[in-house]
C-alpha cells in the first residue's frame, strides 16, 4: 500500500508519460505530413509507433509503481496526453516543422557538394566521349575514303535532303 504522497508521485509521473507519448505522437504526425507514406509503409510505421508508445507506457509503469495499474495510471496518461495537445503542441510544432527545414537545408547543402565531384568528373568523361567520338568518325570516313566508298559526309547530306524535300 502507497501512501498519498506516494500515490501523487505515481500520478505525476503518468501525467509525464502521457506528456512523452503526446510527443511522440506530434513526431509521428509530423513525419507523415513531411514524407506522405503510401500504405504499407504507413500500417508499418503505426506498428512501430504503438510498440514505442506501449514501450514507453510500460516503461512509466514500472518506474513509478512495479507496474500496479490503478484508474488513476489511466488518467494520468489521459491527462499528460491533453496537457500537450492543448498546451505544448501549437509552439513545439513551429519548432519542430523549424528544425526540419533547417536539417533539409543542410542535408541538401552536403549532398550537393558529395555529388558536385561526380558531376564535374562526369562533364568531363562527356567531352573526352565526344571527342574520340569525333576523332573515330573521322578516321571512319577516311578509312571508307580509301575502300572506294563515297564519303561519309555525301551520306549524311543525302539523308538530310531526303527529310528536307
Amino acid at each position: 500500500m502507497y501512501s498519498i504522497n506516494q500515490e501523487a508521485l505515481v500520478f505525476m509521473m503518468t501525467i509525464y508519460g502521457g506528456v512523452l507519448i503526446g510527443f511522440i505522437y506530434e513526431l509521428y504526425r509530423l513525419f507523415r505530413k513531411i514524407f506522405n507514406p503510401k500504405v504499407i509503409i504507413t500500417n508499418m510505421q503505426d506498428m512501430i509507433f504503438w510498440s514505442i508508445v506501449t514501450m514507453v507506457a510500460f516503461y512509466t509503469l514500472i518506474v513509478s509503481n512495479q507496474a500496479e495499474l490503478r484508474y488513476y495510471n489511466f488518467m494520468g496518461f489521459l491527462i499528460g496526453v491533453i496537457i500537450y495537445h492543448y498546451f505544448l503542441a501549437p509552439s513545439l510544432t513551429g519548432a519542430l516543422l523549424g528544425i526540419v527545414k533547417i536539417l533539409s537545408n543542410y542535408i541538401a547543402d552536403v549532398v550537393k557538394i558529395c555529388i558536385f565531384p561526380c558531376l564535374a568528373v562526369n562533364s568531363m568523361l562527356k567531352i573526352c566521349f565526344f571527342k574520340c567520338k569525333r576523332n573515330i568518325g573521322m578516321l571512319y570516313c577516311r578509312l571508307m575514303k580509301q575502300k572506294g566508298i563515297k564519303s561519309c559526309r555525301e551520306k549524311k547530306r543525302r539523308r538530310k535532303s531526303k527529310f528536307l524535300l
